[in-house]
């Protein structure tokens, strides 16, 4: 594993802080708990829109590359101008329980194995490494990477996996140690999602406000120490899908929180933004979040909600 996987891990962390205060600013809400995990949203969702017309032409890698650098310049900018908010989001004294869950991922992630009979892993590993450089993306099976085949149309428009082929590519710009395309993409996104994932632990966790602090501790130690560190969300986290599970969670909970509020709550704009962030991670969110999103408005029809079918 390599020291700059991790550096690039937590820059990436810094800068999805930088774009989650700047949507905050948008939608003109304060920020309450860490906003790494609304800017991951905001990341992928843009490099998706921006990605689609590559994808659906086919274009080059080079493409890829312009708009991924254009969308973290974008995010550096959004840093810069709020890095005194950005230091005070992040150094909070959940951070501390959250670098203890990251190291301990570390640990469990070291001495487990991808080495998965059925394991979709080479489809994914391939679909991030074939992908660099190549004149035309994705031209070529995924499982066995035969050219002149793609895989079916559903996993031609997954901007994740474009997005680790441009970290893969981006971090071997230095001149001064090659990392392997299976490290950036195992231990760099699974990093990422494993940082972003226990910050918003900790924002729903704060949310409800509980007095008890032996349960809201009991909290903190099941989700960073229990369902953060089952295999799946380990060796797997590189996964879109196990973003998936993520962002259907954060629909989840944002639905959860305009529900609770007049129902007139600027939040209800971040669930369009959650929508391309998941749908860039994995082709089945599409299917999973219409089925919360329709529930949602059987619900609100139920209630004879105004603007329901808005």
């Amino acid at each position: 594993m390599s020291k700059l996987v991790i550096a690039m891990a937590l820059a990436l962390v810094i800068l999805c802080t930088g774009l989650g205060l700047w949507l905050l600013d948008v939608l003109r809400k304060t920020e309450k708990g860490f906003a790494a995990p609304l800017g991951a949203a905001v990341l992928l969702a843009m490099l998706q829109i921006l990605y689609y017309p590559v994808q659906i032409l086919h274009g080059s890698f080079t493409a890829i590359a312009v708009i991924s650098i254009a969308v973290l310049l974008f995010s550096l900018y959004c840093t810069v101008k709020r890095y005194k908010r950005v230091f005070h989001n992040l150094f909070r004294w959940q951070t501390l329980m959250v670098l203890i869950g990251f190291l301990a991922f570390l640990y469990v992630f070291y001495n487990s194995s991808l080495e998965l009979e059925y394991s979709d892993s080479p489809m994914y590993l391939n679909y991030i490494s074939q992908n660099i450089e190549a004149e035309h993306i994705n031209l070529f099976n995924l499982y066995t990477g035969k050219t002149g085949a793609e895989w079916d149309g559903l996993y031609l428009y997954q901007g994740y996996y474009h997005f680790g082929s441009f970290l893969c590519w981006f971090i071997n710009l230095q001149p001064l140690v090659h990392v392997d395309t299976i490290v950036m993409s195992t231990w760099g996104l699974g990093s990422l999602c494993s940082i972003i994932s226990m910050m918003f632990y900790c924002n729903v966790i704060d949310s409800f406000k509980i007095s008890n602090k032996a349960l809201r501790n009991v909290l903190y130690v099941f989700t960073f120490f229990f369902t953060n560190l089952y295999y799946w969300r380990v060796v797997f986290s590189f996964y879109g899908n196990t973003w998936r599970t993520l962002f259907i969670t954060m629909m989840m909970f944002y639905i959860y929180q305009w529900l609770k509020s007049d129902r007139k709550d600027s939040v209800r704009f971040v669930i369009p933004v959650l929508g391309f962030a998941g749908i860039a991670c994995s082709s089945s969110f599409l299917f999973i979040s219409f089925i919360v999103l329709f529930s949602l408005a059987a619900y609100l029809f139920y209630i004879k909600q105004e603007d329901t079918l808005k």
